[in-house]
């Protein structure tokens, strides 16, 4: 089971009015939640992003291994031009979310690629979004981390099929709006067909 569907399965389980996730790996601090929440209790925002590399004056500046830093800079760059946004950190796990948004996420990622998959549906959804810092201890693949350089391209290709992928929805309605089209076709068919045949009994009748 990886972080995509566990996420997917909080979220249909979360019954809270504010919902957030948390890594087992403790990199976040969970005592930033309070601040964290506060944009969504005073009505400023419908989810607050914890992010790893603001500081505290509204600046960024680099934290943890360079790699990750530039890979995360590049991805959240990506991301902005795609749908317009200004965000610093979008592989950050600290996501806060009004319960009310979650339904209208249509999340299919089983893996890393859930955090993509999230700021690409809020981002074309339109809801408000703020960003404030969090406290930050990354750890190294020695330490246990095991998201990979690989989780970077499947990430960007999420972004991609978010942006110019087709609706799954979309598609949906169009089929189903097609099948529509071809019942009432039929029917209109059928019922031309009962109205010649009708008429030829009509005029075979006048004949006898």
């Amino acid at each position: 089971l990886g972080k995509g569907s566990a996420v997917r399965i909080g979220f249909s389980m979360a019954e809270g009015d504010i919902v957030t996730i948390q890594d087992a790996d403790l990199e976040l601090d969970p005592r930033d939640y309070y601040k964290l929440m506060e944009p969504i209790v005073s009505g400023e925002a419908d989810v607050v992003y914890g992010s790893r590399f603001l500081d505290q004056d509204g600046g960024s500046h680099r934290r943890g291994m360079l790699m990750f830093y530039l890979a995360n800079r590049a991805l959240t760059g990506f991301a902005n031009l795609l749908f317009q946004g200004n965000l610093t950190d979008i592989e950050t796990c600290y996501k806060l979310f009004r319960r009310e948004v979650l339904p209208k996420l249509k999340l299919r990622a089983s893996r890393f690629e859930i955090e993509p998959e999230l700021t690409a549906q809020v981002l074309k959804n339109g809801y408000r979004i703020v960003e404030l810092p969090i406290s930050y201890k990354p750890r190294t693949h020695a330490e246990g981390k095991k998201i990979a350089w690989v989780d970077g391209f499947i990430a960007v290709y999420t972004l991609a099929k978010q942006r110019f992928g087709h609706d799954d929805d979309r598609d949906r309605q169009a089929h189903a709006d097609g099948c529509l089209r071809r019942v009432d076709v039929e029917r209109r068919q059928r019922k031309a067909r009962q109205t010649r045949l009708d008429r030829r009994k009509q005029l075979h009748a006048i004949a006898v």
